[in-house]
């Protein structure tokens, strides 16, 4: 159920029309974001000032605030300074409305929500529909949790097939929370969105140190949840192709199904990493070896890699193992590794994200340890992939629907073949239409010296092909420098359809076979206590998780002693890159081989 609705807007001031007082009204992205910078530190001067409306109190705004609104000034149009400033009072106005309203016990709603037979008319305030609380309708009373699919084993080296949750999945109605309350979608959304309220202004809320409760959380731990392997047989294809171009059209194929979770699920929010924490899986799949090059390799691609989950047809099936381990936890970073000997193909990197909550979305940018994914294909003298990850935006929140949009520029590079491809993800609309666009060049450089970040700055000679798409749908490819829009649609080929793709099941060790600080079997008892709806209890069990880990840090301090990764030689790297310890050699071997038992570590991070 959303909060606000979209079809009363009269509080809203109108857009702007263009003006030619050197300011500007649809620049280009880099532009805009000086814009949007200007403005935005405009106005936290405002608020440190406690100055609303700085139409009305103009001289006192320009006396606290100076230096900001000169510079807010000179990056924007006056139409657009105006608008911006109107609308900063209407948003204001709007969320005053909605703390009044809702301290009468009335519960927001949107313009899908607020009609149906027998329904009692709403009251509209500013741009905001509510009604007074009512239970939901059955389909809207349903908890979102992920669907945790897991076979138990016959034996202890069978291990145990789970499915990658999809947060946008239904349950049954469960017990209630010991006062009383089960807490639906909407509910969860306005405790989130209050706790976010707070860190407006933050510059990376995933460097501050808060614990959320158990009712908003998804049960699955975030190693577990978070990797680039959604579909594991686009990544062993990569070296496929005899011909280079044809591997750097593999890499994009798995570049754009790496992320399927978000693109048919809801953004969800697992449990927090700890320090030494880890995860291992492996996959099964099919080999769906296969050129793009040439006539063979035009057949639509949604039939190459659409295979049934995890298993496979005549072809032998290949395995994928994959290890992650948390290596620190101020700032928080985890180290992967993916490896398949079959296909020759190995990556590794460090996730580490930076957040920003901007008062309607959150911006979520890689961390300064995180500079891609790194993809090296051996039996292709080591060709080195790198694929850096571009800006992504979580919204939704004031209609109480999360999604996530993706608005930035990212590169591929293969410094041995001289190809470089640049990604720009378009923006959304300036009234958040979501149109997850994508458009791409594939060219020749020489890639160690080449600084293009721009697909109009990549000149004809050197282009190989377009890009064109949208990266929740159907990606397209096109040979050579014309243009994408003027290509013949019989000269389009199908890169990848997403749309009958969902991530596959990973295979993870039993959980007697699993270590303490293992991810699954350390967050047993929060998972099982949110999955009975028992939230207070969950909320306790992670308190207590999370002060052990304190603990243990405070012992580390007293005794000047630096954690030190079991499976990962370093806390970081400094070229993103992080390197295998002996036994985390030994744990990609062993779960080549089908094997669980490990050995317990020496010292915990959390327990």
């Amino acid at each position: 159920m959303g909060w606000f609705s979209t079809g009363n807007s009269q509080a809203a001031p109108p857009p702007p029309e263009p003006s030619q007082d050197g300011g500007f009204i649809a620049p280009d992205r880099s532009a805009r974001a000086v814009c949007w910078e200007g403005r935005d530190n405009f106005f936290k001067c405002l608020d440190r000032n406690g100055i609303v409306d700085s139409v009305k109190e103009d001289e006192k705004a320009r006396q606290a605030c100076a230096p900001e609104l000169a510079q807010f000034e000179k990056a924007c149009a006056s139409s657009w300074v105006t608008y911006f400033k109107k609308r900063r009072v209407m948003e204001y106005q709007r969320d005053q409305t909605l703390k009044k309203l809702s301290a009468e016990g009335a519960t927001p709603m949107d313009s899908s929500t607020a009609g149906g037979a027998g329904a009692a008319a709403p009251r509209r305030e500013e741009g905001i529909m509510f009604k007074k609380s009512t239970p939901p309708p059955p389909e809207m009373s349903g908890q979102k949790t992920p669907t945790a699919d897991t076979t138990s084993p016959t034996s202890s080296t069978a291990g145990s097939r789970s499915s990658t949750p999809n947060p946008g999945g239904n349950t049954k109605d469960a017990e209630k929370l010991p006062d009383g309350k089960t807490p639906d979608d909407s509910s969860k959304m306005r405790t989130f969105l209050s706790i976010l309220k707070r860190f407006i202004g933050v510059t990376d809320i995933a460097a501050v140190r808060f614990s959320l409760p158990a009712q908003l959380l998804e049960p699955i731990p975030n190693l577990e949840y978070w990797h680039y392997l959604d579909r594991p047989e686009t990544f062993v294809a990569i070296g496929d192709s005899e011909d280079a171009l044809g591997r750097m059209l593999g890499c994009l194929r798995f570049w754009f199904t790496k992320d399927l979770k978000y693109v048919h699920g809801k953004p969800c929010k697992p449990y927090n990493s700890t320090l030494g924490e880890f995860f291992r899986c492996q996959w099964q799949v099919e080999d769906i070896a296969g050129s793009l090059r040439g006539e063979e390799s035009k057949p639509n691609l949604q039939q190459t890699v659409a295979a049934p989950e995890g298993g496979t047809t005549k072809n032998k099936p290949v395995k994928v193992s994959y290890l992650t381990e948390q290596t620190s936890h101020h700032p928080p970073v985890s180290a992967y590794y993916v490896d398949c000997p079959d296909k020759g193909i190995s990556a590794c990197g460090y996730d580490q994200l930076s957040a920003k909550f901007t008062g309607t979305s959150v911006k979520v940018t890689p961390g300064h340890y995180n500079q891609g994914i790194f993809v090296t294909v051996h039996r292709r003298d080591n060709e080195e992939y790198q694929l850096t990850h571009p800006a992504a935006f979580l919204g939704g929140f004031l209609r109480g629907n999360l999604y996530v949009s993706v608005a930035d520029t990212c590169f591929i590079t293969c410094a041995k073949n001289g190809i470089k491809v640049i990604l720009h993800y378009l923006e959304e609309g300036y009234f958040g239409k979501t149109q997850n666009k994508v458009e791409g060049v594939v060219y020749k450089c020489d890639v160690e010296k080449d600084k293009t970040t721009r697909i109009k700055d990549v000149s004809d000679k050197d282009v190989l092909g377009r890009i064109d798409g949208c990266w929740i749908d159907k990606v397209w490819f096109s040979y050579g420098p014309t243009e994408f829009k003027k290509v013949p649609e019989k000269d389009k080929v199908l890169l990848i359809d997403v749309n009958p793709l969902r991530p596959i099941g990973k295979i993870t060790p039993p959980m007697d076979e699993q270590l303490r600080n293992e991810s699954q079997k350390f967050w047993n008892g929060v998972t099982e206590s949110i999955g009975a709806k028992r939230f207070n209890d969950a909320t306790n069990r992670k308190q207590e998780l999370e002060e052990r880990q304190r603990e243990r840090a405070a012992e580390r301090k007293a005794q000047q002693k630096e954690w030190q990764p079991r499976f990962f030689t370093q806390v970081t790297e400094q070229n993103g890159k992080p390197q295998l310890t002996p036994e985390g050699k030994q744990v990609i071997d062993q779960l080549h081989q089908d094997k669980w038992h490990l050995e317990e570590p020496t010292e915990y991070g959390a327990i």
